[in-house]
């Protein structure tokens, strides 16, 4: 809680320092109506997305025990450690998105809208190829013995994993246009889907009513059906707003996860998963797996392999990080 308190301050001191870097004056009544009726959406968005990603442990600790809600909570937990990626892409877009959008540049925001896409998908596919086929295994390897029952969880929030990591940058596309109204009811209709499926698919049984008893399984399953469900939703309405459909190139990413997860089924035969090194060996080999079926696919080139260079190279980020600070261009 101490860490959480301490990070939070940081991110408000960072915040301020760049706020007033630009020089802007709070005290103009047309800027602070604007600010406040784009932001009252929002703080609705961060509230009901804070309840909904923790009720579900709430209600596996009311209605089973607190150890299956370490089962759950600990594939949650290390599956959104991905989920950061996802983040990072919208919070990066949004700003590209508001300026195209303000400057009537629809086209080009379809475009950046494919290309980050596509980006995570080069991410999260392979990393989710891995833990649908060995969920027990991946637990065991990181959390020790007595994790194995969170399996079948991990390979169900993997699922989840994906499909919001996908989606992400198509969230933003719908704050950037300047329509949070849309986002919030996404928000809200998520929430009470998601609570009306954990009640069905967590207790043995609701005010005297049978119900599927699946515990924290079935929060998992739950979390599946809600991330569709918001996944296909917003594919719908990110079509009426700016004309852009899903991504064609993504079945081709499909396929080459296909293709790696076959190689470790058959590597699996041979040298069976187990422990952590192995799982560092398994992970290569679904990455070197993976992006050999792009490449012979033409979907992964000279370019990506630069710009996956540039983005891990540490000099780089440091000399990116330090221009932001000083305002250079």
């Amino acid at each position: 809680a101490y860490a959480y308190v301490f990070a939070a301050i940081g991110v408000l001191l960072v915040s301020i320092f760049l706020l007033r870097r630009g020089s802007l004056r709070w005290k103009r009544p047309t800027l602070f109506r604007s600010y406040w009726k784009f932001a009252l959406p929002i703080s609705l968005i961060a509230i009901a997305g804070a309840v909904t990603s923790n009720l579900d442990k709430i209600l596996i600790g009311y209605f089973d025990t607190p150890g299956n809600v370490a089962y759950y909570s600990s594939a949650q937990t290390m599956l959104g450690t991905l989920g950061v990626i996802g983040s990072a892409v919208a919070t990066l877009t949004f700003p590209s998105f508001s300026r195209l959008h303000s400057e009537g540049n629809i086209e080009s925001i379809r475009k950046v809208t494919h290309a980050a896409e596509r980006y995570i998908s080069m991410i999260g596919i392979p990393a989710a190829t891995l833990i649908i086929l060995f969920p027990t295994e991946v637990c065991v390897a990181l959390f020790g013995s007595q994790f194995a029952p969170a399996g079948d969880t991990m390979r169900f929030l993997a699922i989840t994993m994906t499909l919001t990591l996908l989606n992400q940058v198509y969230t933003s596309q719908i704050l950037g246009v300047n329509r949070p109204d849309i986002s919030a009811k996404i928000i809200l209709g998520t929430f009470a889907l998601n609570v009306v499926l954990l009640l069905i698919f967590i207790p043995d049984s609701l005010f005297g009513i049978k119900m599927l008893g699946l515990s924290y399984t079935g929060a998992a399953i739950a979390s599946v059906i809600t991330a569709l469900a918001v996944f296909l939703s917003i594919r719908l309405i990110v079509r009426d707003l700016t004309g852009t459909k899903s991504n064609p190139r993504i079945i081709r990413h499909l396929v080459a996860g296909a293709f790696a997860g076959v190689a470790i089924v058959g590597l699996d035969q041979v040298y069976p998963l187990s422990g952590i090194f192995r799982l560092i060996i398994f992970s290569v080999v679904t990455l070197v797996a993976f992006f050999a079926a792009l490449a012979a696919l033409k979907e992964f080139t000279r370019e990506d392999i630069s710009y996956f260079l540039d983005l891990i190279n540490p000099g780089k980020m440091i000399s990116y990080m330090g221009d932001e600070m000083k305002n250079q261009k």
